[in-house]
């Protein structure tokens, strides 16, 4: 019987729950003579992670509602009794606040109070917390301190765990207490009390430039500028002026520089090429003490990456290449390592080549002869005797550099057409290539293509271009042509008047084509 009553009350580990999470619970039965009653009396423990944003704390009393939960297997019972709904949390431990701030301030400076960690409060921070002002020690009027009061007020009110006091509500030369008392959602109290020293003295300022920012290299020349002034503060308004400084300069790979009774505002601070490690971070500081009082001091602290130098790599002539495919071809390489200072040394990159095909479907690099091209490896420059390639093709060549981990590579596109096309030239009746003509005149052209080559190997094709679209083709077979423009296009609009006649001649032989074009002004006819 007992194990039937835990098969039963297994079931009711699930609730339907209405309001509240519940991701586990557990039931603790009483059995009565093995008799089964209508009322259950179950105890059940929720456990609920709880986030900054829930304000309940232990000890609580938590009110369900009647009537709202009930078991899966009873759907016609819902739940109207609950006793001790009473909340108890797992020890977090003391609570620990680190805060960041300077028990000794200029007075040119604000106060700054700032929690940057809290530990042991489960991640649920604050229920409440407050900021006072204990006391002041010094020369302080009434007013000011009633307004660094209200400035705690509102941060107590606003629950800000950082303090900022502006220097112009703080007069010079007081020493005041703050006091910050909290109460964590955890239900665990504390105080932490904060004294600052908030003196008037003479202050660097120091401010810089760079003329290079990242990525930086070795190979390229650094400076850093530097300005810096003297200042004295009270109550916010500030006081400038120039002090002869004592001046040093401290890195981790350069030598230390230091001047004494320096009398300018700026100083400037030169880095030679090649003068710094590559791979390695550079560390500098500028340190300044007034030469009149050494213990007023500015550090400027500097640190710059300097990164390996990529390898430079370059095919001569560009990315893309128009080339004559009678003619004999040669790559050449323009390669450097800049870790290298001097460019006359050997660099001792290793090359390699690629050739990639657009003309054909499967991208490789074939010859007039339909051979696979093989590239000469290891060398900064290829070269191709002539009429290696096929006219009118286009070629992707990449070369690549590598040296130790760096790699760099370069892809060229190379077109090889025939360059040394004689020129097409027109003879015809007008005197000038714009000229007014009627749709119906005849018009007469000779077409002399400028090189001793069998009329045999030669065609001839013309097109008639309206409003810069082709309208009519004409085919002759003859360096001599007449035609009319009616015979081939009519429909001229009077607003747009011109039309335009190209002439195309392919050698059959070198596969090459020339155009002609003739522009024409129509004229109505009478």
């Amino acid at each position: 019987m007992r194990n039937q009553w835990e098969k039963n009350f297994g079931q009711f580990k699930q609730l339907i729950c209405v309001k509240y999470c519940i991701q586990l619970i557990k039931l603790i039965y009483k059995q009565i003579n093995t008799f089964i009653f209508k009322y259950f009396i179950l105890n059940f423990i929720l456990f609920q992670q709880i986030g900054d944003s829930s304000t309940i704390m232990e000890n609580n009393s938590i009110n369900f509602l009647p009537n709202k939960l009930q078991f899966i297997d009873y759907t016609d019972t819902f739940i109207n009794t609950f006793y001790r709904n009473i909340t108890f949390q797992d020890y977090p431990g003391i609570p620990q606040l680190q805060f960041s701030y300077n028990h000794i301030e200029n007075s040119c400076n604000s106060i700054n109070i700032t929690l940057y960690n809290i530990q042991n409060d489960a991640g649920r921070k604050f229920m409440s917390l407050n900021w006072t002002l204990n006391q002041i020690v010094g020369s302080i009027s009434i007013q000011q301190q009633e307004s660094i009061k209200e400035i705690l007020q509102k941060a107590s009110l606003n629950k800000n765990t950082s303090l900022i006091i502006d220097p112009k509500f703080l007069p010079p030369n007081i020493n005041i207490t703050i006091q910050f008392s909290y109460l964590l959602k955890v239900n665990q109290t504390g105080t932490q009390t904060f004294t600052v020293i908030y003196q008037k003295q003479k202050f660097i300022r120091v401010n810089y430039q760079q003329s290079l920012y990242p990525p930086i290299y070795r190979s390229m020349s650094l400076t850093f500028y530097f300005q810096f002034y003297v200042e004295i503060c009270e109550l916010g308004q500030t006081t400038f002026f120039n002090e002869p400084v004592d001046l040093q300069i401290v890195s981790n790979q350069l030598q230390k520089q230091s001047l004494s009774q320096y009398n300018q505002s700026s100083f400037q601070y030169d880095i030679l090429p090649y003068s710094l490690a590559s791979n390695q971070t550079f560390n500098m500081s500028l340190i300044l003490n007034l030469s009149s009082d050494s213990k007023i001091v500015a550090i400027q602290n500097i640190t710059v990456n300097i990164q390996i130098t990529d390898l430079y790599l370059q095919i001569i002539g560009g990315s893309s290449l128009n080339l004559g495919y009678q003619n004999k071809m040669v790559l050449n390489t323009d390669s450097r390592d800049y870790e290298i200072q001097d460019p006359n040394s050997a660099s001792n990159i290793s090359f390699s080549w690629k050739c990639n095909s657009l003309s054909s479907n499967d991208h490789i690099c074939y010859d007039y002869q339909n051979n696979q091209i093989q590239l000469q490896q290891g060398v900064s420059s290829i070269t191709f005797p002539a009429k290696t390639f096929q006219p009118y093709t286009i070629v992707q060549f990449t070369v690549i550099g590598q040296k130790d981990s760096r790699q760099s590579n370069f892809t060229t596109t190379c077109i090889f057409t025939e360059l040394d096309i004689p020129p097409l030239n027109i003879i015809q009746t007008a005197t000038s290539q714009n000229r007014k003509i009627n749709l119906n005149d005849d018009l007469n052209f000779q077409i002399n293509y400028g090189e001793n080559v069998s009329s045999d190997y030669l065609s001839y094709a013309g097109a008639i271009l309206y409003d810069n679209n082709p309208v009519a083709a004409i085919k002759f077979d003859y360096f001599q042509i007449r035609f009319r423009i009616w015979n081939y296009f009519q429909k001229i609009n009077p607003s747009k008047p011109t039309l335009q006649i190209r002439f195309s001649h392919l050698n059959q032989y070198s596969a090459s084509e020339l155009r002609f074009k003739y522009q024409s002004l129509i004229r109505n006819s009478a």
